[in-house]
């Protein structure tokens, strides 16, 4: 423990912090008390209250027959300061909490230290403080892994890749679900199982480091990543399959006819010429009329029924929801039709002529969706018994698999017997029994673990989270690279950390070893061609060349 004498200094402007051992330092090899050979030279640091100095009293051992007599200075840690760098802990603490809490430019970052505290700092020196500090995260989290996981009786581990930038590498990611704290990252060009072996041979190694007791996996279906999870960790490792991967599976098909009845139906809707001249501005009103105005509520409602968006992945099937609202909409048509039919033939013409169109158009638009709808709706039925048989938490692993093969089969005989002409619901049939026959017991393993969850979506709203806060601090247009470089360490860092707590992180950071990782991440994110345009450096490169072929 270091402790900070305050020394007022009466001929200087600013005060110095002397930095000094609470009890005089004893010398690793001979056990004798260290003397003060020097002090270093006041260094100026700038902190929340103004500038000031701070001095080691430095040490080193005065025994002759020591070996390490006078060899090597020795100094207290620095409560104030990382080594070297020109603004105090608190001051950057404050930095990284705008940046991951409150969600900062660098530009928000600057003005806000400029106006609350009057401290000029360039938006560069604010990256490289960002950067200090989520290598600094990683490299903590390594160290002390195993304290983080005391409390628990074991990890309970997702598996997931993310791919930041297309085209570039991917990274893999070993979460704790329990915990929700990152176990391993790699980065690699291609997902074959040669390289998710090694990834599972890296986590296997640290969770021996750290004695950590492996409960299970959690991951998607991907065939690399489940081989290689057997090969590691052997046959008898609970491997959970995500139950949502497990839905995306067995229904594409069915998303693509889901997709296909929303988008046909909200092409003709578009067509109909009172909801494009009401989307256009251009549908005239018929004064004093109730009528027209229970019409135009009705156009309303059509026009509306355009926004309704496609998901990518809907498991509800929201197009079967999408049908039913427009049959609503036919039936109160027909409604308003059925009031207005004891009129007289002259009385409201001009609404009956409209009424009729809408009817017209309205009426094909079902029929023609109508088979694609039914289709859903049977797709749907085979989906809530499913999600029945999931959800039962309370139930056994076994007696959930004997139920999920039991759908499997009412299903496939089904198939069997010709009864689907369906190509979608074929499709959903033949993925789930193909998965239910094969690899079934892996969908319900997780209720052999305590407090497991049956997905990773947990793991990818994390991922996603840490996305979108890139965009929205680096800007759509660089997001993508920023976070295709900074993916590794940011996955580490928890946002939610005060800012004492953040100070508390930097100090313990080894300096010499974070300084050696962000040099080596500069070197990798140079400019090809550097070297090409600069004509000194092209110069001395062709030398170089040159000398290489004179000794061949």
């Amino acid at each position: 423990m270091a402790f900070a004498e305050v020394k007022t200094q009466l001929n200087l402007l600013y005060e110095i912090k002397i930095i000094d051992f609470e009890e005089r330092p004893l010398c690793r090899l001979c056990k004798n008390p260290m003397i003060i050979c020097s002090h270093s030279t006041p260094s100026k640091v700038i902190g929340f209250e103004g500038t000031y100095y701070t001095e080691y009293i430095e040490y080193t051992c005065g025994d002759l027959d020591c070996a390490q007599f006078r060899r090597k200075k020795f100094r207290a840690p620095n409560p104030w300061r990382i080594d070297r760098h020109k603004y105090d802990s608190e001051v950057e603490a404050e930095i990284v909490r705008q940046r991951y809490t409150e969600k900062r430019t660098y530009r928000e970052i600057g003005d806000a230290l400029k106006m609350q505290f009057g401290i000029q700092i360039s938006q560069k020196t604010i990256g490289n403080i960002i950067s200090y500090y989520e290598i600094t995260s990683h490299l903590e989290q390594e160290t002390h892994l195993s304290m983080k996981f005391k409390k628990n009786r074991g990890v309970f581990i997702g598996i997931d890749a993310m791919a930041p930038l297309k085209g570039e590498e991917k990274h893999i990611v070993a979460i704790d679900h329990f915990t929700h704290q990152t176990l391993l990252i790699e980065c690699v060009r291609s997902e074959n199982t040669e390289t998710h072996v090694l990834f599972q041979k890296k986590l296997k190694k640290i969770a021996r480091q750290h004695k950590l007791k492996v409960l299970g996996f959690m991951s998607d279906d991907h065939v690399a990543q489940r081989k290689a999870i057997r090969l590691v960790w052997g046959a008898k490792m609970k491997h959970c399959r995500c139950f949502f991967h497990f839905q995306k599976r067995i229904m594409l098909e069915p998303f693509n006819l889901n997709r296909r009845l929303k988008t046909k139906a909200k092409a003709h809707i578009r067509d109909i010429v009172y909801v494009k001249q009401f989307r256009e501005g251009t549908l005239d009103s018929i004064q004093e009329s109730e009528v027209w105005l229970i019409l135009l509520e009705i156009i309303k409602d059509l026009a509306a029924l355009q926004n309704w968006k496609n998901k990518r992945n809907d498991t509800d099937l929201e197009s079967i929801i999408f049908y039913k609202r427009l049959a609503d909409i036919y039936l109160l048509l027909k409604t308003v039709k059925t009031h207005l039919a004891p009129t007289l033939e002259n009385q409201y013409k001009r609404e009956k002529r409209q009424l009729k169109i809408l009817i017209k158009e309205v009426g094909a638009i079902l029929k023609d969706s109508q088979q694609d709808y039914e289709d859903l709706l049977r797709i749907q039925g085979y989906q809530n018994e499913l999600k029945q048989i999931i959800e039962a938490q309370e139930e056994s692993s076994q007696e959930g698999l004997k139920k999920l093969i039991t759908l499997a089969e009412k299903l496939e005989a089904r198939l069997k017997a010709g009864l689907i002409t369906c190509d979608a619901e074929k499709f959903y049939i033949e993925q789930l029994c193909s998965f239910v026959y094969d690899r079934g017991k892996s969908l319900f393993q997780y209720r052999d673990i305590k407090d497991a969850n049956n997905t990773n979506n947990a793991q990818e709203s994390k991922f996603n989270t840490i996305k979108h806060a890139v965009r929205r601090t680096q800007g759509t247009a660089t997001s993508a690279h920023y976070f295709q470089h900074h993916a590794k360490y940011m996955m580490y860092i928890d946002p939610n950390l005060s800012r004492e707590e953040i100070r508390q992180i930097l100090l313990r950071s080894d300096p010499k070893a974070v300084a050696k990782i962000m040099k080596e991440e500069r070197a990798l994110r140079k400019r090809p061609l550097t070297h090409i345009k600069n004509k000194e450096k092209w110069e001395a490169r062709k030398k170089q060349l040159k000398e290489k072929l004179q000794k061949i």
